[in-house]
């Protein structure tokens, strides 16, 4: 069973970012384009970050991180978000928000075009520069962030984990649960990120800048 089968659309967590000043660096962030196929893409002029995660994962809080604002689409209705989103992100690279996987309720006709969709966006995007993996910190490890992991590992794509909402653990939870993913993920670039805590956003930025931006 491949792990494209279960894309499916985010879930907002919050809305904090909307009635935060925005950022210096982030000044220039805005909404893009909606695409579906590479004719449809914005031009390969900037690097781009992909986003993956389940829905729910708290993906939609970390994107409107990065850019400053509350830029991402809210739906609170699985299946809602089909398409590959594309933001600006300061001058120097661009975000791309995948769908959400998991909690599919679409056709198989329409999970295998999502698959079509995210796979070759994936593979063949030659400004990809890496994928930042989003999942909650309270779930574990399991088949769907494995299998994504060893097909980014395979076709060459560096990738990081970003452990959202960690502010719902205590300290020592939270560093348990840390330890008990880095164990059964083997991934070596981790990062725990807590939205109302401003918590590792910025420890992320400058490794994606200075890894795979600058590059």
């Amino acid at each position: 069973m491949d792990f494209y089968e279960f894309w499916d659309s985010h879930l907002v967590e919050n809305l904090i970012y909307s009635l935060m000043p925005l950022k210096p660096q982030t000044q220039h962030s805005e909404f893009l384009i909606s695409a579906v196929k590479p004719d449809g893409y914005p031009p390969p002029e900037k690097p781009e970050i992909a986003m993956a995660g389940r829905s729910n994962a708290g993906k939609s809080t970390l994107l409107n991180q990065f850019l400053g604002r509350s830029l991402a689409r809210v739906s609170n209705t699985p299946g809602k978000t089909q398409l590959l989103n594309f933001y600006s992100c300061g001058d120097h690279y661009r975000l791309v928000d995948l769908p959400g996987y998991g909690f599919s309720k679409q056709t198989q006709k329409k999970m295998y075009e999502w698959d079509r969709m995210i796979q070759a966006y994936l593979k063949n995007r030659e400004n990809l520069a890496g994928v930042i993996i989003v999942m909650d910190i309270r779930r574990d490890w399991e088949d769907f962030e494995e299998m994504l992991a060893q097909w980014l590992k395979g076709q060459k794509r560096p990738y990081l984990l970003a452990l959202t909402k960690a502010d719902k653990l205590s300290e020592k939870k939270k560093n348990d649960r840390v330890k008990q993913i880095k164990i059964d993920s083997m991934v070596d670039d981790i990062f725990v990120c807590s939205s109302l805590r401003q918590e590792g956003i910025k420890e992320i930025e400058n490794f994606v800048f200075n890894e795979w931006v600058k590059k």
